[in-house]
């Protein structure tokens, strides 16, 4: 009897590693960028929300400035997860094209 999954394996054996390790290098860096960029907003939140909360408790901001504040920096926050998730598909798909200009190469 045909074995063709043994025979495809040992035919395509350093191509198939090839693509899994590119694969898996893919997706290391598309969720890198996602988590850096959620990390740049934290930062960012954490940088003016602090000090401006600091300021209401201690009485030298009014706590209706500090919500009007809060609103436009509450709208950006959907900004920053929206292009870092948008800059995880662009480097997830990018490489997957390497990949294939890769093994076609080879």
């Amino acid at each position: 009897a045909c074995n063709a999954g043994s025979w495809i394996q040992t035919q395509f054996s350093d191509q198939i590693d090839e693509t899994q390790m590119a694969h898996q290098r893919s997706f290391f860096w598309s969720n890198l960028i996602g988590d850096v960029s959620l990390l740049y907003f934290g930062l960012f939140g954490f940088a003016i929300i602090l000090p401006l909360g600091l300021d209401v408790i201690y009485g030298k901001v009014p706590w209706y400035d500090f919500i009007n504040l809060m609103a436009p920096i509450g709208a950006m926050s959907m900004a920053f997860p929206i292009l870092g998730g948008l800059q995880a598909q662009v480097s997830i798909f990018s490489g997957a094209i390497q990949t294939v200009s890769d093994l076609t190469k080879s």
